[in-house]
């Protein structure tokens, strides 16, 4: 696959299409490249690799090494989902749901742990600006997830702490 950036997630890049002319008129005669979708390319190749070997199960992709390299920023994330999951038992009992909270958590916690951990020149690079910047940005969203998350649980909390104190007390 060819994207026409040496870059994580690059978007594409119409020179390609002008790169694989140059090529296939000077050398089509011997080797033509095509451009293709993965539809089309699989629709290729189906036959091919039918008997391939399927695997099953949970496979971490090679990005699931970069959460050893964050470890309070995954723990800040994982305690912000262990919040989320509370909040969503103590709004079923309360009937108390704020939606704005729980697309800010939402936003945030798919933006952090989508796939990419770090910049390609984390390791060699680690001071530079850009570097840096998007390990900021990436725990951000980190520390976002968790501030909506506990701010969901303080109100679930609270209204639940008063719903409770409410059905306890006597009538006189």
């Amino acid at each position: 696959m060819v994207s026409g950036v040496f870059s994580d997630n690059a978007p594409i890049n119409p020179a390609i299409a002008d790169t694989v002319k140059q090529f296939n008129s000077r050398y089509g005669t011997d080797v033509t490249l095509h451009m293709v979708t993965l539809q089309e390319l699989y629709d290729l190749i189906r036959e091919k690799v039918k008997d391939a070997p399927v695997y099953q199960g949970t496979m971490n992709d090679w990005w699931g090494n970069g959460v050893g390299s964050t470890p309070y920023a995954v723990k800040h994330f994982k305690e912000a989902l262990r919040l989320s999951r509370i909040c969503d038992r103590l709004e079923e009992n309360t009937g108390v749901h704020n939606e704005e909270l729980v697309q800010a958590y939402g936003d945030n916690s798919l933006l952090y742990s989508e796939h990419t951990w770090g910049h390609s020149a984390t390791i060699s690079n680690p001071c530079d600006t850009m570097v840096t910047n998007l390990d900021f940005r990436k725990n951000s969203y980190a520390s976002k997830a968790h501030e909506a998350a506990a701010m969901r649980k303080m109100n679930s909390a609270f209204l639940w702490e008063i719903s409770c104190a409410t059905i306890a007390i006597p009538e006189k």
